[in-house]
């Protein structure tokens, strides 16, 4: 859990009946997460940006599962969930001195692996793999995001 969350949360489209658009920091001890989206933005950035001390990591794209589905494709391949390698993640980091840049090919997203997962423990044949408490941990910081842009204020995470 993060130590403090702040947050901006709005609806940009004149017409919009929910928000559209939030830019979230969730603060910890050695680093800022940030955390964005926005539904006017023509020229998409990164899904994911880390940054370190050695190196960086940058990956394009969305999840092409529910793409997938929607040309009528049914999830029963081997290859389902694949992603193309124009949005594989980029590496570039410095190992012991020597530079380097990988291209790091994504996993195989499957959605089916969690409801998998949670009939398993509810069976008692696997742990669940996201809990209780990581859930109500999630809901908890969505609450204080909106608290913070409600406040304009840095909100504390009570421990």
């Amino acid at each position: 859990m993060p130590q403090a969350v702040t947050a901006h949360i709005q609806a940009v489209r004149p017409w919009a009946k929910a928000d559209d658009s939030f830019d979230v920091k969730l603060h910890y001890p050695t680093h800022t997460a940030t955390l964005k989206s926005g539904t006017l933005v023509k020229i998409p950035g990164p899904t994911y940006q880390i940054h370190g001390t050695k190196g960086s990591f940058i990956k394009y794209g969305l999840d092409v599962q529910e793409e997938t589905l929607e040309t009528g494709a049914i999830p029963n391949t081997p290859n389902w969930g694949m992603e193309p390698e124009a949005i594989w993640g980029t590496l570039k980091a410095e190992v012991e001195g020597i530079e380097m840049c990988s291209v790091i090919k994504s996993e195989n997203g499957d959605y089916r692996d969690y409801f998998i997962n949670l009939r398993d423990a509810i069976w008692g044949k696997a742990e669940i793999a996201v809990t209780a408490e990581e859930g109500a941990n999630v809901m908890k910081i969505i609450e204080l995001a909106i608290q913070s842009d409600k406040e304009k204020r840095t909100i504390d995470v009570p421990q």
